[in-house]
């Protein structure tokens, strides 16, 4: 699986769906006739936008407003001045009926726009807007996004949005979950492109040999109760020692003889890549909410907390199937999240930098705290298993996860928020 070939994972429905292609050489722009490119003195037309589309066009232009106003403090890679800045990103934003089919399409933020300008109050912020048809079939239709599809001439970010059809679905506009998944799937656009993130080496994504033992299960809910820890702690030596004890607790892991699989050390090809590629989605979806007044640090934080406490609800999972989804995908958006925001906390190094070279954030935890992985380690982990009583409240915890009936998975935690992108083979 590839950062350029991707496919979501919507909560509850589990609509997996795979975009286009979007490397060189794989779908390569198709140049546009003369005919179609528009005229200098052409006037624009007036656009007839029905509810469903003033609301998106309303989340669009906050998006917008808020990259201009504020990229500075949603993600900056420090070495280059590079920045996630979707304002400066060319949006195909595709209009789609209650059932789901290409309807028609805008150009948004085009450096040489085709089709017709069109004119509306609600596109009064957003520069030039064009309405371009020709290209509503570059998605499919039972695919929620596209990073760089070929669009007008250009490598696009093609964005669906569609009325209410009575089933939950994060493209309707009028839901909280449409406005988060935009700038998400926008940042992991600027991973693929602007940013020019590699893969991670060795990156896989096979969830169903992923190593579900007791021992491993055990230190991955320790893991989550040490970023807790760190997350709601007040002080920076506290967070300090939660990155620490993170640090012990993944290199005993990655030492588990059974955390290899077919020759595959999952920790360090499945944990690690997750968290740096979904992970810094998450960190950065939440910090453009806080910047687009969508949510507050303590709305930020519950949610981190929140979907890390997750894992321990055992109720909330029907079947071990249920668990292996979380443990070998969904967890990855709040750890790499919490991790992401425990380096920011703590401050001293870059790690964000480094995120291009497909360096992942324990690998910069490990730099700024080498003695975490060496001399302090039996301490460190020591002191994690004792601090949160590892026997008493975690093996328990672990045991009635594993004794869960074999099957399908059932329920997924997260049906009321978008659970994640698949990247595939």
């Amino acid at each position: 699986m590839r950062l350029a070939r991707y496919a979501p994972l919507f909560g509850l429905f589990a609509l997996a769906c795979s975009s286009a292609p979007s490397t060189p050489g794989e779908a390569p722009v198709v140049p546009v006739p003369e005919e179609d490119k528009p005229k200098e003195t052409q006037p624009a037309t007036t656009e007839k936008l029905d509810e469903t589309d003033l609301v998106a066009f309303d989340r669009l232009a906050l998006a917008v407003r808020t990259s201009k106003a504020a990229s500075d403090a949603i993600f900056v890679e420090p070495a280059n001045n590079q920045r996630y800045e979707l304002h400066e990103l060319p949006i195909y934003w595709l209009r789609r009926t209650d059932k789901g089919a290409n309807e028609r399409g805008y150009l948004v933020g085009f450096p040489s726009p085709r089709g017709t300008r069109v004119e509306h109050p609600a596109l009064a912020e957003l520069g030039p807007v064009h309405r371009w048809d020709k290209d509503i079939d570059v998605l499919p239709e039972d695919a929620p996004f596209g990073f760089a599809e070929p669009v007008a001439g250009t490598k696009a970010f093609v964005y669906p949005y569609r009325p209410e059809s009575g089933d939950f679905d994060p493209a309707v506009p009028s839901t909280p979950d449409f406005f988060a998944m935009f700038v998400h799937e926008g940042f992991h656009r600027y991973q693929t492109e602007e940013g020019g993130w590699i893969d991670p080496p060795n990156w896989t994504q096979d969830e169903a040999s992923y190593p579900l033992t007791r021992e491993n299960l055990a230190l991955v809910l320790l893991e989550h109760r040490v970023l807790v820890a760190g997350l709601t702690a007040k002080d920076v030596a506290a967070k300090e020692t939660a990155l620490k004890q993170l640090a012990a607790i993944r290199a005993a892991r990655i030492k588990l003889p059974t955390s290899v699989v077919n020759g595959v050390n999952f920790v360090e090809s499945l944990d690690l890549p997750q968290e740096l590629v979904e992970g810094t989605a998450n960190y950065v979806e939440l910090h453009f909410l806080q910047q687009a007044g969508q949510l507050d640090a303590a709305g930020a934080l519950e949610q981190r907390v929140s979907w890390l406490e997750g894992l321990f609800d055992v109720k909330a999972y029907e079947t071990i199937d249920d668990v292996r989804a979380e443990l070998a995908f969904g967890r990855f958006y709040p750890t790499g999240s919490a991790l992401s925001e425990l380096l920011d906390e703590v401050g001293g190094i870059d790690w964000r930098s480094p995120c291009k070279q497909a360096v992942s954030q324990y690998a910069t935890i490990v730099k700024k705290y080498p003695t975490a992985i060496g001399a302090e380690a039996d301490a460190l982990l020591a002191a994690a298993k004792s601090a949160h009583e590892l026997d008493a409240k975690i093996l328990p915890v672990t045991d009635k996860l594993l004794a869960l009936p074999k099957g399908g998975a059932g329920k997924l935690r997260h049906a009321k928020k978008h659970a994640g992108c698949r990247h595939p083979q």
